[in-house]
């Protein structure tokens, strides 16, 4: 399987395949309803493929529970 940098095309199912796993859809709805969340999500590399694209949106989720406001917040290159 090519590593995830050579299948940005697929981030969004991925994305919502991990959050759904997570238990998350609620909250993973709030990540997805900002434009600028899956646009910088395809910019990084995931040199960590799988594994560093799920860690990521853990610590998405763990952040906007407690915080929703926080994903609002952010409009740059970096979110959370």
């Amino acid at each position: 399987m090519p590593p995830l940098r050579e299948r940005k095309e697929d981030l969004p199912l991925l994305v919502r395949a991990i959050l759904n796993q997570l238990g998350a859809t609620a909250r993973g709805e709030a990540l997805l309803a900002v434009p600028e969340f899956m646009v910088e999500l395809t910019k990084h590399s995931w040199p960590g493929n799988g594994r560093e694209l799920r860690n990521y949106l853990e610590r998405c989720v763990a952040l906007l529970d407690a915080d929703p406001g926080i994903v609002m917040a952010h409009s740059g290159t970096v979110f959370i």
